[in-house]
């Protein structure tokens, strides 16, 4: 492909930018000015911040709690200051479009002259197995990958932190002896043989006793009877938080939010007496934001109450930043929308240590 045809690609990539920036002004204006509140005409295309400046006090608009306050009190603050899941993802979205801009750049670069070529962003699409997971938290997790290699590393299959965390999905050398069955930590496809491993040790852990009663609780309590929407709008967010956060600690605030509303009365009179109503991914923004007020795992902190809204951040970049032609060559996405399983792994298989992205 000439200079030419990747400057043509980027132009495609411009105009829906463009609208999802857009979009992102107008939530960041509802969030400021309240929700019958025009934007202001200097909110049209804002400054991203850095994805690592967030903090709780930041993304979480919940002060510490007085200590003389009553349960009343405490859900009367909580229902004023409450920040649903879509704003908290919104507000981290626009930090991942110039990412994706580049990522796209370097992804024509990669295809050059091949145009069967798959790129790595199919690959962590399509290659999980999954095989334990219920189907539609496999389809979620699967559609999420690429946004959480987008978080984790830009889609450098080669890059190593300074913390030492290595590889496209970042594996810190402990978890990889653990969960890479030997292979090689800078290679794309043993690192995402290590995540089903890692994925399939996180399903079990949350299966465990305590913590298996208190997914069901919540199921119970705030899904109404739809099994497919808990999978998809809860459970799906913790498995994701427990890759960051670590199983245990994210058990830890799971038992705790099933206990604060382990009476049947508990959500109408915390919740609904206040004019709080939460459904869906809502129930997961929840429960960070109590563990925010509560402290229920004090290793639960700012980085892991982030985490999971910034793949979803990440996700909306994809979705949205990108034209449906660009999508479908770099995503493998047919017009319909749907992901048809392809093996890319020999296209993919010596992907380790490569060059960074094109630079500006």
């Amino acid at each position: 492909m000439t200079e030419a045809g990747i400057l043509g690609g980027m132009e495609k990539l411009e105009m829906p930018r463009r609208t999802f920036l857009t979009g992102l002004a107008a939530v960041g204006a509802t969030v400021a000015t309240g929700v019958n509140a025009e934007a202001p005409e200097t909110s049209r295309f804002p400054t991203p911040r850095p994805a690592e400046s967030l903090a709780p006090e930041t993304s979480l608009r919940l002060e510490v709690r007085p200590e003389e306050e009553s349960e009343e009190e405490f859900y009367e603050h909580v229902a004023q200051n409450f920040t649903n899941f879509d704003t908290l993802v919104m507000e981290q979205a626009g930090d991942y479009v110039h990412e994706l801009e580049r990522a796209v750049r370097f992804a024509i670069l990669q295809t050059q002259g091949d145009p069967k070529g798959r790129t790595r962003v199919e690959y962590l699409r399509t290659a999980l197995q999954l095989n334990e997971f219920h189907p539609v938290a496999a389809q979620e997790l699967r559609k999420q990958l690429p946004a959480k290699a987008m978080v984790e590393a830009n889609w450098e299959a080669g890059l190593e932190s300074s913390s030492g965390a290595r590889g496209i999905l970042q594996f810190m050398p402990g978890t990889w002896e653990e969960h890479g069955e030997g292979g090689n930590i800078l290679s794309l496809v043993d690192q995402v043989v290590a995540t089903d491993n890692l994925l399939e040790q996180v399903r079990r852990t949350l299966m465990q006793g305590q913590n298996q009663a208190a997914l069901d609780r919540i199921e119970a309590g705030f899904f109404n009877g739809d099994h497919e929407a808990f999978i998809r709008d809860f459970y799906v967010p913790c498995v994701q938080s427990c890759f960051n956060a670590g199983a245990g600690n994210l058990g830890t605030v799971l038992r705790a939010f099933a206990q604060e509303f382990s009476r049947a009365d508990d959500i109408y009179r915390k919740l609904d007496a206040h004019d709080l109503s939460v459904t869906g991914k809502d129930v997961y923004a929840l429960m960070i934001q109590l563990e925010h007020f509560k402290d229920w795992d004090p290793q639960y902190g700012a980085q892991s109450m982030n985490y999971v809204t910034k793949i979803y951040a990440a996700r909306a970049a994809i979705d949205e930043g990108w034209s449906d032609g660009m999508r479908a060559q770099f995503m493998g996405e047919l017009p319909d929308g749907t992901h048809p399983m392809v093996d890319a792994t020999e296209s993919v298989r010596n992907q380790s240590g490569v060059p960074p992205y094109p630079r500006e």
